[in-house]
């Protein structure tokens, strides 16, 4: 570390939780789980922040430690990525700052968002064994002409809807969040990947959302049935909504009732002045698929993964390996075995 390109990391009890979340809105990519009141649901954390410019590059960071004692980097369940705060979206990330993250801890995994259409380095000068891979989150331009809106859709998106304006859909904008969230823990259940740990999780940020009135949830009703629903997050001062959770109960892709929330919801942001919905990704190949279906673009991101023991590294591939049986074990509603490299899936 030089005089020249100072750096450091800051633990929350040296951090000015007002002055914080008043950084992360002046940012040109604020997210709404960096702000204090979310952070603070996973405590330890800290900001590593690099001052080789003005203004700083400030990234958030959760800390754990495995068997008691090995500190670790890692992300929450509810969180799918964090982004690399700065104010312009052309500031380069230099490489020294990915040093600096790597010493924070022996072991970390995380997903990274860079500062405008950014791509990753293909390697980074560390003295850790690291894997690093590209990500993606999705991202909709939302047009201002509503006729533009609909011909930007797939002709397969613009077939579901035409089945799905035809049935006896209703749409419930303020569902009450009771029944969102039973919906939620019955469709993850039946999908297998939802533990009790997890779902405590996304509770508590739910509701550190709702106390702040950014979190909003919307369902589409077939009769008295709920079929599907939205949980959808808004920071006032911004532009921007991230489609949080989507659970959907397996009679939805029958009537297509996501397709139907959305389109409906995608002329509601509109109304609201919204020009960018943030899919918040997936490494999935059938949700992408339905994200780009919509006309929204894949948007990098960095899955980053180092250790500084082979010991750690032989535990997380032990580790993935399990969880990549599990998942193919964990197939969705609809699956189609004997086509399934052709398989989509309907909503």
């Amino acid at each position: 570390m030089t005089a020249t390109t100072p750096r450091h990391f800051l633990l929350h009890n040296h951090i000015n939780p007002n002055l914080w979340n008043q950084s992360v809105l002046n940012s040109w990519n604020p997210s709404p789980f960096c702000f204090s009141f979310i952070l603070d649901l996973f405590k330890p954390w800290g900001v590593l922040i690099h001052n080789t410019h003005n203004p700083s590059i400030a990234l958030p960071l959760f800390l754990n430690h495995k068997f008691g004692w090995l500190p670790y980097i890692y992300l929450p369940h509810g969180i799918y990525y964090l982004p690399i705060l700065t104010q312009t979206p052309d500031l380069p990330i230099p490489h020294t700052f990915w040093q600096t993250l790597t010493q924070l801890a022996p072991h970390g995994q995380i997903r990274i968002a860079l500062p405008g259409w950014q791509q990753p380095p293909q390697t980074l000068p560390t003295q850790h064994p690291t894997r690093l891979y590209l990500s993606r989150t999705y991202r909709l331009t939302i047009p201002p002409d509503p006729e533009q809106l609909y011909n930007q859709l797939h002709k397969q998106r613009q077939r579901t809807l035409r089945i799905a304006q035809q049935l006896p859909l209703s749409l419930e904008f303020n569902l009450k969040f009771s029944e969102f969230w039973k919906l939620f823990l019955t469709h993850a259940h039946q999908r297998r990947y939802l533990t009790a740990r997890s779902a405590s999780m996304i509770r508590q940020i739910a509701s550190r959302l709702r106390h702040h009135h950014w979190l909003h949830t919307t369902g589409v009703y077939h009769h008295k049935t709920l079929l599907a629903a939205l949980a959808w997050i808004h920071i006032p001062t911004t532009r921007t909504v991230w489609y949080w959770l989507a659970p959907a109960q397996p009679l939805a892709y029958k009537y297509h009732a996501t397709t139907w929330l959305i389109y409906h919801l995608l002329h509601h942001w509109q109304q609201l002045g919204i020009h960018t919905v943030d899919f918040l990704g997936s490494e999935l190949p059938g949700p992408a698929r339905y994200f780009q279906s919509w006309g929204a673009q894949p948007y990098p991101l960095i899955h980053f993964t180092w250790w500084q023991h082979p010991l750690l590294k032989l535990t997380h591939t032990l580790r993935q390996t399990l969880l990549t049986k599990l998942q193919q074990t964990c197939l969705p509603p609809q699956y189609d075995h004997k086509n399934s490299s052709k398989s989509r899936i309907r909503r």
